[in-house]
């Protein structure tokens, strides 16, 4: 049985960066699961920017519901083998948003229900190795800066 001694100094090499990479990783979950949750902004006009995608049977207007682009921002995000394309599509359907109250809306509902202490904008700032195929993120970091969101 040999010992880490008498392994070739590449499979050290390899095995230290798979741990610090692990211990990243790791760190980073503890962290959110431990954070407090940032506040909840205010809509911009006070959700007259939320379009209305239909009406119920009494005539009630059912207005647009953010927690559908907030859950994908989160999928594609927090997977460890999501595809920078995959990233960039979601990242570009935020930016693309029609109103700051859809922005915001989206913004509220990522970090109180995803977020962990941190904000939308702060995950997607942490996508270290994204980007390839596109702007979609810095778009969306322009977005949310222009509104006046942290």
């Amino acid at each position: 049985m040999s010992s880490l001694k008498d392994l070739p100094i590449t499979t050290k090499i390899a095995l230290t960066a798979a741990g610090a990479i692990a211990g990243y990783f790791i760190y980073k979950k503890l962290k959110k699961n431990f954070a407090l949750l940032p506040p909840v902004f205010p809509l911009p006009t006070g959700g007259g920017g939320l379009p209305i995608v239909s009406y119920n049977a009494q005539g009630n207007p059912t207005y647009w519901n953010p927690a559908t682009l907030s859950t994908e921002l989160f999928n594609a995000m927090d997977g460890l083998f999501t595809l920078s394309g995959t990233k960039n599509d979601v990242f570009e359907k935020l930016a693309n948003l029609p109103t700051n109250d859809m922005v915001t809306a989206t913004y509220n509902h990522f970090n109180q229900n995803f977020g962990k202490g941190e904000t939308l904008k702060q995950w997607i700032s942490d996508e270290y190795w994204y980007d390839y195929f596109g702007s979609g993120k810095e778009l969306a970091l322009a977005k949310l800066t222009a509104i006046g969101l942290p």
